[in-house]
């Protein structure tokens, strides 16, 4: 596997068992600019942001999943 994209479409396709089909990690990077703002208070409004943000929490930390099949 010569990249990341690779390592994930092995797990996706199974074509590698040790390959998880998600992703193995998550970057976020954020840019934000706030005229006559203290950085203390923008920072702040971030860390709040993230905190309280149900992707970022879904992807923190494992969540249950269930699936109903129904074949008619």
């Amino acid at each position: 596997m010569s990249s990341i994209g690779d390592a994930l479409a092995y797990g996706i396709l199974g074509i590698d068992a040790s390959v998880p089909p998600g992703p193995l990690s998550v970057r976020t990077r954020i840019k934000v600019s706030a005229n006559g703002a203290a950085p203390a208070a923008v920072r702040e409004l971030v860390d709040w942001a993230v905190a309280h943000c149900p992707v970022c929490d879904a992807t923190k930390r494992a969540v249950p999943v269930s699936m109903e099949v129904e074949v008619a």
